[in-house]
Parts: structure tokens; sequence; C-alpha cells
């Protein structure tokens, strides 16, 4: 648990924290990356069932607009493996 201080009163109050608060992407060469990060788990959860698609997701180079086709296969690949109930 962080300290803060609370300044206000009544309903409305600011609460100042230190450092970072929220999610906090990972540090890279290029700064806190989401692209990176989502390359990262969407390889990962498709390593196991679909190699192909993990390195195909790895080596994105335009993660911003090519991430909807490794998506689809990651969707794809858990339904094929799904349990039946």
């Amino acid at each position: 648990m962080r300290q803060s201080d609370t300044v206000g009163s009544g309903r409305w109050r600011t609460v100042f924290v230190e450092g970072p608060t929220g999610v906090v992407f990972p540090k890279t060469d290029a700064g806190r990356s989401t692209s990176v990060l989502g390359r990262a788990v969407v390889a990962d959860a498709l390593r196991a069932v679909d190699p192909v698609g993990a390195r195909s997701a790895e080596h994105e180079t335009n993660w911003r607009h090519g991430y909807l086709g490794h998506f689809r296969r990651l969707v794809e690949a858990g339904c094929s493996h799904a349990t039946p109930r």
C-alpha cells in the first residue's frame, strides 16, 4: 500500500499517489508499448496449439493494423481445442 495525501472536503477529493497507478505496461527500448505486449501475449497463447501462428504474431511488423488476423487465429485455435461439455 502506498501512502497518499488527500486534498479537499465534502463529496469530492483529490488523492495524490506516488509512483505509477493503473495498468503499467512493461518498459522497452521504445518506451511503454502496448503493441509489444500484445504481440507477446498472443504469441504465448498460440504457441502450444499453433506454433506457426505464434511465430507469425511475434514477427508482425504492423501490430496496430495487423493484430486482427492474429486474434482470429487465437479464437479459432481455442474453438478447435475446446472440450465439449
